[in-house]
């Protein structure tokens, strides 16, 4: 269980790092001019807030589940802090997460307590890597450009990826095998088929505010449909991340000792 909660987190990620990922259009638009202003503001983002909705279809051996999950996050990639909170309200379940000071605090759903870990160099770039674009979907949609469409409403580009853009799939494989060791050892067992995307993406700015994610995927004999709707907001404009004052309670009164995640399992 463990196992596969992680290797689903690392495709949700993976998954979510094409949200700021843009794309190009039809009609007047110049497609090769938007997608490099679009690849450039991406690359300009330092920090953000971000909502997501997660629906989830799952079917294991024939039985059938769904989820919803939500996921509160806010974001500064140097030096990096998170604060993230998932919510799953069919479990009653919300799960928060903090990261500053090169420490990971992760708060147990079950009994409320909270754990730490060290962040190291290579997890600090492993999770940079997760947020970043890739260059293998960036090549992808360069090399892609009469597979993506685009139109303008109300100030915006509104730019979609079909679901039999063949490209977007394999470029997703590729960046599932090459992330890290983890995303190798997964890469061969996760099947991703018929995503789709949708991103409303400012015209002045071409920064994403919001976008559409669709897609199903395999795993270890589990078979996941996904959609996630994500809502940007304060592009570049997050300049601290607070420790709640509860959590600094919590550590007052129980000490900084406090078992690791590795040994204490919770994913």
């Amino acid at each position: 269980m463990k196992n596969s909660l992680k290797k689903l987190l690392f495709v949700v990620l993976t998954v979510f790092s094409v949200i700021f990922i843009g794309a190009c259009g039809k009609s007047k638009v110049d497609k090769k001019e938007v997608i490099e202003k679009f690849i450039a503001a991406s690359e300009s983002m330092k920090s953000g807030d971000m909502l997501i909705n997660v629906k989830m279809a799952q079917n294991l051996n024939g039985n059938k589940t769904n989820m919803d999950m939500t996921i509160d996050a806010s974001i500064i990639q140097e030096p990096l802090a998170m604060k993230m909170e998932i919510g799953i309200p069919s479990q009653n379940v919300k799960m928060k997460t903090f990261i500053k000071d090169n420490i990971m605090y992760i708060q147990n759903p079950v009994d409320n307590q909270w754990f730490t870990q060290p962040i190291t160099d290579e997890l600090a770039n492993q999770f940079k890597g997760y947020m970043n674009s890739s260059n293998e979907v960036y090549n992808a949609m360069k090399d892609n450009l009469d597979k993506i469409d685009i139109d303008e409403k109300d100030g915006n580009y509104i730019i979609t990826i079909s679901k039999n853009s063949d490209f977007l799939q394999e470029a997703m494989k590729k960046q599932l095998a090459n992330t890290n060791t983890a995303g190798s050892q997964i890469g061969d067992n996760v099947k991703i088929e018929n995503i789709a995307v949708k991103y409303v993406v400012d015209k002045n700015t071409y920064l994403a505010s919001s976008s559409l994610i669709s897609f199903d995927f395999e795993m270890q004999g589990m078979k996941i449909s996904m959609e996630m709707d994500t809502k940007m907001t304060n592009i570049n404009n997050v300049t601290d991340i607070d420790i709640p004052e509860e959590m600094q309670e919590y550590f007052k009164i129980n000490g900084r000792v406090v078992e690791v995640i590795s040994k204490k399992k919770l994913l």
